[in-house]
């Protein structure tokens, strides 16, 4: 279900959504969907209600990966747009590393609370890259 939420999103809402908002602006909007989408899976008992949480958290992540490595992308120049996407494959695969090493201790705990720290660390995502546009645009 979830993969097909990404798969419709990426074909039918993704290129709508980029052609309505700036980058920034989509990002921001559909982190606080995603985090809070799975900060709301954390916590509902319901697994209908989470199916359909997860399936727009899911397509609300594409476009916040999406929006994320086209800003990294714009913030250097054509000549070092390779080094960028080289670093930003880099990061995202720590990234997967980090959190492929915390899944196990945090599912210890609770099943749930992986889902609730991923939520949590997207709303520290969204706060990062806020800081950093708003820093940006001062600069212009």
């Amino acid at each position: 279900m979830t993969g097909l939420s990404v798969a419709l999103c990426s074909i039918f809402i993704q290129p709508k959504i980029f052609k309505r908002f700036s980058v920034g602006s989509a990002y921001i909007v559909f982190a606080f969907i995603c985090g809070g989408g799975l900060i709301l899976i954390s916590l509902l008992e319901n697994l209908i209600y989470q199916w359909i949480i997860g399936s727009v958290a899911s397509a609300a992540q594409l476009i916040c990966y999406t929006a994320l490595l086209t800003i990294i992308s714009s913030s250097v120049s054509e000549k070092e747009q390779g080094k960028a996407m080289g670093g930003a494959g880099a990061g995202f695969g720590l990234a997967w590393f980090i959190n492929d090493i915390m899944m196990g201790g945090l599912t210890s705990i609770s099943v749930k609370l992986p889902i609730a720290v991923g939520g949590v660390f997207l709303f520290v995502s969204l706060l990062l890259v806020t800081l950093y546009l708003l820093r940006r645009q001062s600069r212009i």
